[in-house]
C-alpha cells in the first residue's frame, strides 16, 4: 500500500503523513500473515506542493490577462516559451515557433534587435527596452515595444 493522508495530533494540529508497507508473508490461502511499512510526515511536502499550485495558478491568471505577447528564449535565442492572449500578435501556430531560433521568425532589422538586446540582458542582467516596426502579414505596418529581462539562469 502506499498512502498518503492526515493524522490529529495531541495537540489537535493536523498533518499530513504518507502510510507505505508491503505484505511480507501470506498464509497458505493467500491471506496476508505479517506486513512491512513505514509511516513518513510529508507535511512540509504537501504545504510547499500547496503553495506552489496557487502560485501556478495565479500566474497563470495573470498571464491570461495580459495583453501583451510574452517570449522565453534561452542563451541561444531558442524559443523555450510563449504566451499570446491575442494569438493575432504573434501571426504563426505556437508549435512552429518552439525550439527554433526567435530570429528565423522575423525580419532581419527586428531580429537584429532582439539579438543585441538579449546579449545586454545576459551580459548586465539588466532589463532591456526599445520599440521597434515590423510588417504584420494582415496589420500592415505595426509598432511594437520590446522589454526584455533576465529570466532563470541564460534565459530572456
Amino acid at each position: 500500500w502506499n498512502h498518503a493522508y492526515r493524522l490529529r495530533c495531541k495537540d489537535g494540529s493536523w498533518r499530513w503523513v504518507l502510510d507505505r508497507g508491503v505484505v511480507t508473508r501470506r498464509d497458505a490461502d493467500g491471506r496476508p500473515l505479517e506486513f512491512s511499512g513505514i509511516c513518513l510526515d510529508i507535511h512540509e511536502q504537501k504545504r510547499v506542493e500547496e503553495a506552489l499550485a496557487k502560485s501556478e495558478m495565479r500566474q497563470s491568471a495573470l498571464l491570461g490577462a495580459l495583453p501583451d505577447l510574452i517570449l522565453v528564449q534561452d542563451e541561444k535565442g531558442l524559443v523555450v516559451d510563449l504566451h499570446a492572449s491575442n494569438p493575432e500578435l504573434w501571426w504563426m501556430p505556437r508549435e512552429q515557433v518552439f525550439g527554433r531560433p526567435l530570429a528565423a521568425h522575423l525580419p532581419l532589422d527586428v531580429a537584429a534587435i532582439y539579438d543585441a538586446a538579449q546579449a545586454l540582458v545576459l551580459g548586465s542582467g539588466r532589463m532591456v527596452h526599445n520599440r521597434y516596426r515590423i510588417e504584420h502579414p494582415t496589420r500592415g505596418t505595426c509598432f511594437r515595444e520590446l522589454r526584455m529581462v533576465p529570466y532563470g539562469t541564460g534565459q530572456t
